[in-house]
């Protein structure tokens, strides 16, 4: 039930680009997410802090095409992840982010 939800609420933030992340679930499924658009060396085993420091770094040469990936990345860049908090959810979600499909951009 929580991965859904969490899985729910941040493609709701991605499509109708509101809001912010605000635990570390959300945040391995948007990284799981981003891993998808960049060269990662990170994935769901990888530790909070760890992982903020590689996404972030990562972000530094993204360049977003379309609304949807600058929301997400603006989304990414605003949330420092709580340092103690990752389980096998969190996993879960990263590798369930790693299928996120982008809706289609307006016209």
């Amino acid at each position: 039930m929580v991965p859904l939800l969490t899985q729910q609420s941040v493609d709701h933030k991605i499509r109708f680009q509101m809001s912010v992340i605000v635990g570390n679930y959300e945040y391995y499924y948007i990284c799981g997410i981003f891993s998808q658009l960049v060269e990662a060396d990170w994935n769901g085993d990888t530790p909070p802090e760890e992982l903020m420091e590689k996404v972030q770094k990562a972000l530094e040469a993204f360049s977003p095409k379309g609304k949807y990936q600058e929301y997400l990345a603006y989304l990414i860049r605003r949330y420092e992840p709580n340092l103690e908090d990752q389980d096998e959810n969190t996993r879960f979600l990263f590798e369930l982010g790693q299928n996120y499909q982008f809706p289609e951009e307006d016209a």
